[in-house]
């Protein structure tokens, strides 16, 4: 039985007191505890890198899904346990919870007579699991080394490189598919899973050519610098993993060069520095178009493109503007996968009407954590709704190939399709499932360049890039690009020279190389 209690105060004073101590103390502790609720629930894989970037670049465009979760979740329930909290004090009153053999249970409010233990014991718990979660005493000692010599012995700058193009000049269009595993294929195909979610995308890496870690299909292996969107897509435009640095105490140098403007939330060198797929492709008579639902805001996307040559991002916003789009128009991400690919139909037969070759590249959201956006097109065949998601967005992917297949821009056109990084949810695979187990999914169409040695290799999204230049016809007088080696050469990868625990512990340390000439512009390399 739920009885209450009168709570006893020597006087007005120990009252305010206590109540002030003990509201502070919940709203700490549950807000901590649904912090990590719903860090388990959207994001069960997060690392210190995600976290970082998110903290210091814009999260405009972000679906509304995971923003009304996390407000729900970390902002409203504390809030209302707190609001209770003090309600209950105010009154003087608390909630027991009787039994019939006698004994009681005090519910509500907790009482924060000890202020130091409380707070000493939140402390200890957030310490512990951040270390668990983040791993920060790993990043705090991989800032504090001395700068590492990763890109003074294996950066190959693509400005400096000779490029040789074909007499007619191949187009290129890249699918950039979100959260897309060649691992979320059934097990006889060497995915993870009983059912292939990925029938289709399946086929087409069985088909064509497709670069694997094993015998069976495979891809590519997750490295620190490309755990997320924005990462990815700097691995593959410019050969370089993405990592931003928070410097040590007493230090202003990356945040100097970085100049956070927090009136506008932007970080106005956003590797600024490099040559890359865009520039390489512009300054050689390329169309540039980059095409997704998001805000082009988010992460930065747009200042990155922008920085390098002249990308046409195109978003929800430009759709509006341009009438294919209602002015009001808002699901998921800004807009579903399904009218993407309309408007990836429609952009790249413009596009191909024009006496330039173009480069269009455009990019998925459905397969976003948290659980996908499913639409009508999507299947019910499985309970996990991810699952009918990922079924969904392998049709789609397909549908769109065969229709290039069928125009006539297609016999001179290179097409790619690529997962942008590892699904972050916990409800692709079985618990059971390591992260090291898992990768992204590629596939070639219609390469000019074709390889033998697809299998049992081992190589990052950085890797993409040289391969996907050569893919193109394009030829070049070096092993690779960027930290890129490229796939259809004969050469190691670093993956392959220094293996995944090495190499991430080299990206991951801080290097006046990568702040002074990548993620800034200045001359002389």
């Amino acid at each position: 039985m739920l009885v209450y209690e009168n709570i006893l105060f020597a006087d007005k004073k120990e009252k305010a007191i206590t109540a002030v101590l003990s509201v502070l103390c919940v709203f700490l502790y549950s807000i901590t505890l649904m912090l990590i609720v719903w860090i388990l629930g959207v994001f069960p894989n997060i690392n210190i890198d995600q976290v970082i970037f998110t903290a210091m670049t814009p999260i405009d465009g972000t679906t509304g899904t995971i923003m009304l979760s996390f407000y729900i979740k970390v902002i409203a329930v504390p809030v209302l346990f707190s609001l209770i909290t003090l309600i209950l004090i105010l009154k003087e009153k608390k909630a027991v919870l009787k039994l019939k053999n006698g004994k009681t249970f005090k519910l509500v409010p907790v009482l924060c007579k000890h202020p130091v233990i409380y707070f000493s014991i939140l402390i200890f718990f957030i310490g512990i699991y951040s270390q668990y979660k983040l791993e920060y005493i790993q990043y705090i000692y991989y800032i504090m080394q001395p700068s590492s010599t990763l890109y003074e012995k294996n950066y190959i700058n693509p400005a400096k490189v000779k490029f040789t193009f074909p007499e007619k000049k191949r187009n290129l269009i890249i699918l950039y598919m979100e959260s897309m595993e060649i691992t979320a294929t059934s097990k006889e195909y060497g995915g993870l899973l009983k059912n292939n979610l990925i029938p289709e995308l399946t086929e087409l890496a069985e088909n064509e050519l497709s670069f694997s870690n094993g015998e069976k299909l495979g891809g590519a292996t997750q490295t620190a610098g490309a755990t997320h969107s924005i990462a990815s897509l700097v691995c593959l435009n410019m050969g370089i993993p993405l990592i931003l640095q928070i410097p040590p105490i007493g230090s202003i140098g990356p945040f100097e060069d970085y100049k956070i403007n927090f009136s506008k939330f932007k970080i106005n060198n956003f590797i600024t520095g490099g040559y890359g797929l865009g520039d390489l492709l512009y300054d050689n008579g390329y169309n540039l178009v980059f095409s997704m639902a998001s805000d082009k805001e988010f992460g930065c996307l747009g200042q990155f493109l922008e920085n390098h040559k002249n990308f046409k991002v195109k978003t929800s916003y430009e759709y509006k503007q341009e009438g294919r789009l209602p002015k009001d128009y808002n699901v998921w991400w800004g807009f579903e996968d399904e009218k993407l690919y309309r408007f990836a139909r429609e952009d790249i037969t413009s596009l191909a009407k024009e006496d330039k070759p173009f480069a269009y590249i455009f990019f998925t959201a459905d397969t976003h954590s948290p659980s996908g956006y499913k639409d009508e097109k999507c299947p019910d065949t499985y309970f996990e709704k991810i699952h009918n998601v990922y079924a969904g967005a392998s049709k789609k992917a397909y549908d769109f190939i065969q229709w290039a297949k069928t125009q006539d821009f297609y016999k001179n056109t290179t097409i790619v399709i690529a997962g942008d990084h590892l699904y972050m949810g916990g409800d692709l695979y079985p618990i059971t499932v390591k992260l090291q187990e898992r990768h992204t999914y590629n596939v070639f169409i219609n390469s000019a360049k074709t390889s033998n040695k697809n299998k049992n290799r081992l190589f990052a999204t950085f890797d993409l890039f040289p391969t996907i230049v050569e893919s193109m016809g394009i030829g070049f007088n070096a092993k690779g690009l960027g930290l890129g080696i490229s796939l259809f050469s004969g050469e190691k990868t670093l993956l392959e020279k220094k293996g995944l625990k090495r190499l991430n512990a080299e990206i991951k340390r801080k290097s006046d190389f990568y702040e002074k000439y990548l993620m800034k512009k200045e001359n002389g390399k």
